[in-house]
């Protein structure tokens, strides 16, 4: 299996499942959802740097479900000139799961820390992989719901730096259909 394929059936996973989170702060707690949607797979692989292949802009749920399903699609993408500058993302997107599933480092992220990026985002999960850091930027959907909004690492740039830590007081992953709970950190032992 190749890595973009492995990487699109770890994140094909991730639609079943919903994260729920409570942060604190000085007294005050904050509570919000993480979802995953199809369309977000082609900003988290960067594929938008694939920029000699055409079409990759269309129907992103499409484009996923071909990435799945489409050998020829797949090896047509690997063979891209600018593969080489996603090729570490898609080895790290295919462990996205187990990447926020041991995070306990999350950022109240504020963008103009950091002038040179353009990613608009509310929250940032750090996570330390051998020397490497992994960051995942989430954004509000909706009020409480947010989405994976840039998924990257960076060994350079410390995107936390000046960003407000948040305490993480609970995590827990449903699984959908089922309603299968699991409690991956409870500081506070809420029900």
């Amino acid at each position: 299996m190749d890595a973009l394929c492995k990487a699109a059936k770890s994140f094909n996973r991730l639609l079943g499942i919903r994260y729920e989170i409570v942060l604190g702060k000085k007294g005050k707690t904050v509570r919000f959802g993480i979802t995953f949607s199809k369309t977000e797979f082609y900003h988290l692989a960067g594929l938008h740097y694939l920029t000699d292949i055409r079409g990759l802009k269309n129907d992103r749920e499409k484009l996923f479900d071909r990435i799945m399903t489409d050998y020829d699609f797949r090896e047509k993408l690997l063979a891209s000139d600018f593969y080489v500058k996603i090729s570490e993302r898609i080895q790290h997107l295919a462990n996205l799961e187990a990447i926020i599933d041991s995070n306990k480092t999350i950022f109240k992220y504020n963008d103009t820390e950091r002038p040179f990026s353009k990613i608009k985002a509310d929250f940032l999960l750090k996570n330390k992989e051998t020397d490497t850091n992994i960051f995942l930027f989430l954004a509000y959907r909706l009020e409480n719901e947010c989405f994976c909004r840039s998924f990257f690492a960076d060994d350079r740039v410390d995107y936390a730096d000046n960003q407000i830590s948040m305490s993480l007081l609970r995590k827990k992953k449903i699984f959908a259909p089922s309603g299968k709970t699991i409690i991956l950190y409870d500081s506070i032992g809420l029900v």
